[in-house]
């Protein structure tokens, strides 16, 4: 895979994914991280004064020698109080993360009101509609779910997971979906954004919490601590469950179901299922782009050369995001917003008896703006063991 080329004499840059030059609309460009660090050193007495407690020093992709001396300094910046010089190959960009850690011992049990109604039925799996993941118009989403309700689905997952300032329905739109899909027969979970970032996403929660009325898919600690012992949620994929332990410890919090990562392997789910049955409901990504990383800054604005405060939401021109390309002109990553995506989508329809034998009781299927109906279709038909061909891909 071709990820840059330097002309002559040109400084070639740090060699990983990420710090590539792609292809995207044409545009040939650093798509999702600039080659050069950022360098707040000279920053930290104005920081202090400013009451900042704690910087983050950011050690993925670089060797533990080169975090050790970046720490050093740091430190002797912080006793002598006076801007150090920039580090070799930094930017002397603005820029700091702070970081806080809190601990909290949780524990709580709930039984979810549908599992009665989920064991009722016979069939050997069940169809999730993941949630939205891309941004479109109110009146786009409002058709969808009108559809979705007459498709053989049997749970829907509604919300905004992505950027949760670009969404165009408010509460009472998601409500008003909620009653019709739930008259439908359908089992309905509100997805949380990954992650939660202001207040106004806490405040939403802690009312759906307090209200007691509806399941919860909870994809970040914060939503899953706010949640414990108060009602029923679903643990969702981007919640690190690679063992055993983890996920009896999320189960002891009150999770009912858990979604697997999507880098979970089929060996490291047979090492978290060894050992006896637990009490849980196991969810699988199993059509559509795998949401691969979500990022604190907007791709898209970045494309537009826009602030991600400032970005005119230009993302709902973008049905299903848009594809950045190698520079050998082979599709690599789907930019949606501040999620990255595969290019190429994940499609286990042939693997569907392997799922419901491995233990596997809901198959998700990740909403796109064309062919979801026929794709709930092709699902449906597999799990009824009619499946004919269909020539999706």
């Amino acid at each position: 895979m071709l990820i840059d080329r330097f002309k002559a004499g040109e400084r070639p840059g740090y060699p990983t994914l990420c710090r590539g030059r792609f292809n995207v609309n044409d545009h040939t460009y650093y798509a999702f991280e600039e080659p050069t660090s950022v360098d707040t050193l000279a920053l930290l007495p104005a920081l202090q004064k400013m009451g900042v407690k704690a910087i983050k020093i950011e050690g993925r992709q670089r060797s533990p020698a080169y975090v050790a001396a970046v720490t050093r300094l740091a430190r002797a910046a912080q006793r002598l109080r006076h801007p150090p010089r920039n580090l070799p190959g930094t930017s002397g960009l603005a820029g700091f993360s702070i970081v806080r850690v809190r601990g909290k011992s949780m524990h709580a049990w709930c039984v979810s009101p549908d599992l009665e109604m989920m064991a009722a039925r016979t069939r050997p799996a069940y169809l999730t509609l993941g949630p939205l993941l891309y941004h479109w118009p109110r009146d786009k989403v409002v058709a969808f779910y009108e559809d979705v309700a007459a498709w053989p689905i049997d749970c829907v997952y509604l919300g905004e997971t992505v950027c949760s300032k670009r969404s165009e329905l408010r509460a009472r739109d998601w409500l008003q979906i909620t009653a019709r899909l739930t008259n439908q027969g359908k089992e309905v979970v509100l997805s949380t954004c990954e992650p939660i970032e202001s207040e106004s996403d806490l405040r939403a929660l802690r009312k759906i919490a307090d209200d007691g009325k509806f399941q919860v898919e909870a994809n970040d600690l914060g939503a899953v601590h706010l949640l414990a012992g108060r009602i029923c949620f679903v643990a969702g994929p981007y919640l690190i469950i690679y063992s055993r332990m983890s996920l009896k410890y999320y189960l002891e919090l009150g999770a009912f179901r858990w979604v697997m990562p999507i880098e979970l392997s089929q060996a490291g789910l047979a090492a978290v299922f060894a050992g006896g049955e637990l009490d849980r409901q196991t969810e699988v990504f199993s059509y559509g782009c795998l949401p691969l990383a979500i990022s604190p800054r907007c791709f898209t604005a970045r494309h537009h050369n826009l602030s991600m405060d400032d970005c005119g939401f230009r993302c709902i021109g973008n049905p299903d995001g848009f594809t950045a390309s190698t520079q050998d002109k082979e599709s690599f990553l789907v930019i949606n917003d501040l999620q990255t995506q595969s290019a190429r989508v994940c499609n286990l329809i042939d693997e569907v008896a392997r799922l419901v034998a491995m233990g596997m009781s809901h198959l998700r299927i990740s909403p796109q703006s064309a062919q979801a109906a026929d794709v709930v279709a092709m699902f449906n038909a597999g799990l009824d063991g009619v499946l004919k061909p269909t020539g999706l891909r």
